[in-house]
């Protein structure tokens, strides 16, 4: 190639460091261009080794590493030129091969000047006409670092005529960052008698020039440099290094591969991708990423690749190192060589396996509202409707034409004020579209100010909630005669049963001491005094479940029971529930009394009766206990039976209070132990079954529904 662009030019090659030196040891040459990486040493080991022999041959370092600190070693080393592979061969090639005689004609130029400095020294004319129409531009400074003399191709190159560089000095073509560099270099220069450096010099309009100044002390303590210009190569050598940083910084994968498909390049989120470090993915085969199935891919796009194509955002499967197959789009592209033959092809890849989750997640979710059988709307605040649902359009079949006059909008004004003022994000109501009655729930969107409208169709709830309240005010109106008649009969027959006990009492005194009499008349008695206790039975029986629930205070409940009892004695009485409030209703105070009650007539010898309870987060346990002489084992699962008795009572008293565990929804169990006293547990829960049901009827009946 290069002897293709310069004809002049005569190439030996040497395949390795050693090579190369035994011809240079029998050989001559101008210039050596060396690559970078070579069997057994690479080209810095070779420029190192050159100047350690003392041997000033030219060294130019051809390299496809574009790293900077390659470059970095190389001019520490002396290297005289850098030539980045990167790039067309056309630029690549012409700037190497005009390195290359540039190099040589700067090389012999000093060896020019150096021979012929005491001829020059003789001849200031001739010297000073070479010096000024040379093209390589040099500057000669005293030994303070002031300018005595530049040639034109200096005054060129920094835009400063002779004058203004005579009235200068060395730190003022430089820029500030760099005059402690430039002044520590000329230290060095008047200590050794030469030096070199690659720096940036400030041109008089104040952009830069990349130079590499090559500077010698001449024998009167003048100092001269010579300058050669290197912005071009500098700003290809930045171009590439940038091109390479935005390869290996890509969130994409980037591969390199030839046309049998071995990888030759791999980049940071190809390994991050592929699972594979890029030692482990150079030199294989690109197969090792595709799947079994899909392995005739491959063939087929290296075929389009050889044949000139390009493949663009092409979807398929990949398989990582860990063997999990992941969604990529591929983009790739033929890599030509200097000659335009494709040698390979690039390929950039990206990861779209989370993407296309979230494509299918959204689809999976978007069919919902499609598929939901019930009607959903969505509208701007405006009311204009922006989407219907399959449903809500074969059921609302005029909404787009009546608009906000549609029974959908009926509470349209409430449900903006609420949404407008921020009082809310969901609204509901009920209306009536045609013959069916719809539950809505008006729901505020933020993110896209829009109201979506939740429709479901309750025309059979509304029916049975109809029948349901014709039910309730069918049973309060048999409650109600039942609570009449029952109130009447207990009435006429009380007063008749007064009657009977007046009679019985005047009887008793009529007979005297006779036993066999007196025997029937108690009997008849008894009698009297069981007719009595059915009737409060029946009397205590309508009330339970009719009050309204509210907040019952247990402490102040269980001290009215007591406060009531004629025949406590000195039955101690201990009450630990201050501050607890259950929701019951007035007939609490009764289950108490029935509970002391029943300890004072069956407990035998009670001297204590105990309330106290415990809480958690979801209930409260109620205890009430006594040291009498308790239930036994064989009686406690007839205890709340109706008419169970020991012989001593009605058999209700135990009956009358599990109904009304059964109304609040509390439970009730006997736990205590036999011949140490009984112990009645209740537990009630935070919110008991008896208020939620009797808050839903009271929210019937005042909703009116």
């Amino acid at each position: 190639m290069l002897m293709d662009i310069e004809s002049s030019l005569k190439i030996d090659n040497a395949r390795s460091v050693d090579e190369a030196f035994k011809k240079l040891a029998t050989g001559h040459y101008d210039v050596v261009v060396s690559d970078y990486e070579m069997p057994q040493k690479d080209g810095l080991d070779f420029l190192k080794e050159l100047r350690e022999q003392h041997n000033k041959i030219p060294f130019i370092l051809f390299t496809g590493k574009g790293r900077e600190e390659v470059a970095i070693k190389a001019l520490n080393l002396g290297v005289d030129g850098y030539f980045n592979k990167q790039g067309s061969p056309e630029t690549v090639y012409g700037e190497l091969c005009y390195g290359i005689i540039q190099t040589v004609d700067h090389k012999q130029d000093e060896e020019a000047l150096i021979k012929n400095e005491t001829a020059l020294k003789n001849s200031e004319e001739q010297y000073r006409v070479y010096t000024e129409n040379s093209p390589v531009a040099f500057f000669v400074v005293n030994s303070e670092g002031k300018y005595i003399q530049v040639n034109n191709a200096a005054t060129k190159l920094l835009l400063y005529t002779k004058n203004e560089f005579l009235k200068m000095s060395i730190a003022d073509i430089l820029f500030e960052k760099d005059i402690s560099i430039g002044l520590k270099q000329f230290a060095t220069l008047k200590e050794t008698g030469e030096s070199r450096i690659e720096i940036a010099l400030k041109r008089k309009d104040g952009t830069s020039v990349y130079v590499i100044l090559n500077s010698t002390r001449l024998p009167n303590g003048n100092m001269m440099a010579f300058c050669q210009n290197i912005n071009e190569n500098r700003k290809t050598q930045e171009k590439a290094l940038l091109l390479s940083s935005i390869v290996e910084d890509s969130n994409d994968a980037i591969i390199g591969k030839t046309l049998n498909g071995s990888i030759t390049s791999w980049n940071t989120s190809a390994e991050r991708i592929y699972g594979y470090s890029e030692d482990e993915a150079l030199g294989k085969s690109i197969q090792m990423l595709v799947p079994p199935e899909e392995k005739e891919e491959i063939t087929e796009i290296l075929k389009k690749i050889g044949a000139g194509e390009q493949i663009k955002h092409y979807q398929t499967k990949r398989i990582r190192k860990d063997g999990v197959k992941i969604d990529v789009w591929l983009s790739i592209s033929p890599i030509k060589n200097e000659a335009g033959t494709i040698i390979g092809a690039s390929t950039i890849a990206r990861d779209i396996t989370e993407r296309k989750e979230i494509i299918e997640e959204i689809a999976r979710l978007a069919s919902f509202p499609m598929l939901n059988p019930n009607p959903i709307v969505e509208v701007d605040f405006e009311g204009k409707v922006v989407y219907g649902n399959p449903s809500a359009k074969a059921k609302f079949v005029d909404l787009q034409a009546l608009g906000l006059n549609h029974p959908l909008f009926a509470n349209w004004k409430s449900v903006i004020e609420a949404f407008s003022k921020k009082k809310a994000i969901t609204f509901v109501s009920e209306v009536k579209i045609g013959n069916d009655w719809y539950f809505l729930n008006y729901c505020f969107v933020p993110e896209t100010r829009r109201i979506r409208i939740y429709s479901l169709n309750i025309t059979e709830r509304k029916k049975t909630e109809d029948k349901l309240r014709e039910s309730i005010h069918k049973n309060e109106l048999i409650n109600e005669k039942l609570s009449v008649v029952g109130s009447l009969t207990r009435h006429n027959v009380g007063n008749k049963l007064v009657v009977m006990k007046s009679n019985m009492y005047l009887l008793k005194i009529q007979i005297g001491d006779n036993p066999k009499l007196a025997k029937y008349l108690e009997e008849i008695d008894s009698a009297i005094n069981q007719s009595d206790m059915l009737f409060e039975f029946s009397r205590f029986y309508e009330k339970i479940g009719v009050e309204k629930p509210s907040n019952e205070d247990v402490f102040d409940c269980f001290n009215q029971a007591v406060g009531v009892m004629s025949n406590l004695g000195n039955v101690e009485v201990v009450n630990e529930c201050q501050g607890l409030v259950v929701v019951a209703d007035s007939l609490l105070m009764q289950l108490f009394y029935n509970f002391i009650d029943n300890s004072l007539k069956h407990g035998e010898k009670v001297t204590q009766i105990r309330l106290h309870y415990i809480e958690d987060a979801d209930k409260v346990k109620l205890f009430y206990e006594d040291n009498g002489g308790g239930v036994p084992e064989a009686n406690k699962p007839k205890l709340f039976e109706v008419g169970f008795t020991t012989g001593k009572g009605s058999g209700l008293g135990l009956y009358l209070v599990k109904k009304m565990m059964d109304v609040y929804g509390w439970t009730i169990i006997e736990d205590g132990e036999h011949g140490k006293g009984a112990k009645f547990t209740i537990t009630i829960p935070r919110l008991s079954n008896y208020k939620k049901d009797c808050q839903n009827l009271k929210g019937i009946f005042e909703s009116g529904q």
